[in-house]
């Protein structure tokens, strides 16, 4: 019990010093069963004023330390810059891709609407002045070959 009391004093005391430190003093006096007490004003006659040193704070910013914030957060900043133009970057590369991707869909649709159309028709070239050249049969191969390579290279 009497370890109890010593470490609840104890405790007492430095939370009195941390909340009291820029109040008035604190005063220490033991009572007629020879317990401690502390308070911010004394209680009896033969209660004695404490001296409390001053406490530094705990950071202190001198111009150095100062000078090396400053770096620091400039430095954090153009990190946090790169890191975004990383992003960006990122991003419209993303965007090229599927934009390459959605245009080999359209060639490959494209180019397999032409095949279906090709087969078993005759195929024909517009002319400048509004008729139809027929391709021959082996123009005519030549053209659905050059499809089918096209739907190799752009349907995957």
């Amino acid at each position: 019990m009497m370890k109890t009391l010593g470490i609840t004093s104890v405790f007492a005391l430095c939370c009195l010093l941390l909340s009291l430190q820029s109040q008035g003093g604190i005063y220490r006096w033991v009572d007629e069963n020879g317990k401690v007490h502390f308070s911010d004003r004394p209680v009896q006659d033969d209660a004695q004023e404490m001296a409390i040193p001053e406490q530094k704070p705990m950071y202190q910013f001198e111009s150095d330390t100062q000078q090396q914030r400053q770096i620091e957060q400039q430095r954090r900043l153009e990190m946090y810059d790169e890191r975004r133009e990383q992003k960006a970057q990122q991003r419209l590369e993303k965007k090229k891709r599927e934009a390459q991707k959605a245009k080999l869909k359209r060639e490959c649709a494209f180019a397999k609407d032409r095949l279906r159309r090709y087969q078993g028709a005759a195929i024909y070239v517009p002319q400048e002045d509004g008729s139809r050249r027929y391709l021959n049969e082996e123009q005519r191969e030549k053209e659905i070959a050059d499809l089918k390579q096209q739907i190799d290279k752009n349907c995957r």
